[in-house]
């Protein structure tokens, strides 16, 4: 989730290079003022991320060029105001600032709130689900720089979702360990190193609960360019950067009409239950099919084969997956076409 946060937060902060970053509330506030169309690319585990990942610090350099990178999407992220989907629920109408997020063929609405001491995270909705953290995820404290730490609790609530007696909860750990320059294949800017360690729990008695945690470490001046390394057992498992154009939000491109991605029967899905896609292609191609996470993370994919034109049906088991929003895409030669994915239990 806090991936989402910082892809909200667009403004450009003028700072001298070579010195210390302090995000500010007015920072922030001209950062959630801005629309704009966002571009993600991802990376897989190396050791030029390992090695980005120990650069703890003042006046750091964190190189994510050189890296071979998969575009993931590209969205629009623009302010809105209420009514939209989810804006009468009254814990999401706590939000002081709701964005709506589209991709080519999805759309989001997730609910913020900012203070004068703290940003926060209630919420995202869509056509067919909401999701509620109760109180609430605390994105960052106002303001922070290297050193500022904070920490959140909160509960995920989910319509339609768990019956009652099933309950997912999550803490995070967050701390800001660096400050220098990041450097991304779409241009260099300041930015803080921000490290955070996630702990959920889902408990479904009489079953012993299932606890997971994954770190993330986010590059963040929260403008046009952002970078993220993922961890498992300490090690990177993947990366990303991402690049916002700030501006007049503009509509993400289609698919293309000689390819389409449909997810097929019910939809959330529920988490042990298949996920049925099927595409068409108008003509033979190389395709590949991946199932992403909202992280960007890819987690499988069916690697490059060659299909003949017409329908093809695949199904993805997800007993692995947690509850929360998959994207799958498709590419088959210069075309791509994605699908969101909400997993339930």
């Amino acid at each position: 989730m806090r991936r989402l946060f910082a892809l909200l937060l667009v403004t450009s902060l003028a700072m001298p290079a070579g010195a210390q970053i302090t995000v500010t509330h007015a920072d922030l506030e001209a950062a959630f003022s801005i629309d704009g169309t966002n571009n993600l690319y991802s990376t897989e585990s190396s050791t030029q991320l390992a090695a980005i990942a120990a650069q703890t610090g003042a006046n750091q350099t964190w190189d994510f060029t050189g890296l071979a990178y998969d575009p993931v999407y590209v969205s629009t992220v623009e302010r809105v105001q209420p009514p939209v989907p989810g804006s009468s629920d009254p814990h999401l109408a706590q939000a002081t600032h709701i964005f709506r997020v589209a991709n080519a063929d999805s759309v989001v609405y997730t609910f913020q709130g900012l203070s004068a001491t703290e940003a926060t995270f209630l919420g995202v909705a869509g056509p067919s689900v909401l999701v509620r953290f109760v109180p609430f995820q605390r994105s960052a404290v106002v303001p922070f720089t290297m050193g500022s730490a904070w920490s959140s609790t909160y509960e995920s609530q989910f319509e339609p979702g768990f019956p009652p007696e099933v309950t997912m909860s999550t803490t995070e750990t967050t701390e800001v360990v660096g400050w220098g320059t990041l450097v991304t294949p779409a241009g260099s800017t300041p930015a803080l190193m921000i490290r955070t360690e996630n702990t959920t729990t889902l408990s479904f008695p009489p079953l012993p609960p299932i606890i997971t945690t994954s770190t993330e470490i986010l590059f963040t001046r929260y403008g046009t360019l952002n970078a993220n390394i993922f961890l498992a057992d300490g090690f990177p498992a993947s990366g990303d950067y991402n690049h916002f154009v700030g501006g007049t939000a503009t509509a993400p491109p289609p698919g293309g009409a000689a390819l389409s991605l449909v997810l097929e029967g019910e939809h959330p899905v529920s988490a042990g239950a298949d996920v049925r896609l099927a595409y068409t292609l108008a003509a033979p191609a190389r395709v590949a099919l991946e199932l992403f996470d909202a992280m960007g993370r890819r987690l499988w994919s069916s690697g490059s084969i060659t299909r003949a034109a017409g329908v093809h049906r695949v199904a993805v088991g997800s007993h692995s997956l947690r509850t929360g929003p998959y994207v799958a895409r498709l590419t088959a030669g210069d075309q791509s076409a994605t699908r969101t994915i909400i997993i339930v239990r």
